[in-house]
């Protein structure tokens, strides 16, 4: 395992970023171009400031300048651990939803049609038993 630095070489750190070469030019994605901005700002500007001004969190700052530091671009264009996705074979997924409409369709059909309950007109015949006390 790798010792842990103890101080920074920003002198080392804007010579790679400047070999990158322009951000706008690049042809990078824009979420790397993002991530490159912010860890462009070390050894200008204080950590709390650029996470401040960027409204990111210290250890996120870190774990993006640290990701640089070890990995290079190709670290920074990494997507974020796997894909969510349906761990359930494809297969068994399409016998699910069939069953699945199978299912609906016959409770529709098994459920009654809503009845419409209607308020007597004025001056229509009410029974006793359906007649509102008074």
């Amino acid at each position: 395992m790798e010792n842990p630095r103890t101080r920074l070489n920003t002198k080392k750190l804007r010579k790679t970023l400047r070999r990158i070469g322009s951000l706008c030019k690049s042809s990078l994605p824009e979420k790397t171009k993002h991530k490159l901005r912010i860890i462009s700002w070390i050894g200008k500007r204080k950590v709390e400031e650029i996470c401040a001004y960027y409204e990111i969190t210290r250890s996120l700052f870190y774990r993006l300048l640290n990701t640089f530091l070890g990995e290079g671009l190709k670290g920074l264009m990494k997507w974020p651990g796997r894909f969510r996705g349906s761990t359930v074979p494809e297969p068994a997924a399409r016998e699910i939803k069939r069953v699945g409409r199978q299912t609906q369709d016959r409770l529709q059909e098994d459920q009654p049609a809503p009845r419409a309950v209607h308020a007597p007109l004025d001056g229509a015949q009410v029974s006793p038993e359906t007649r509102p006390s008074q």
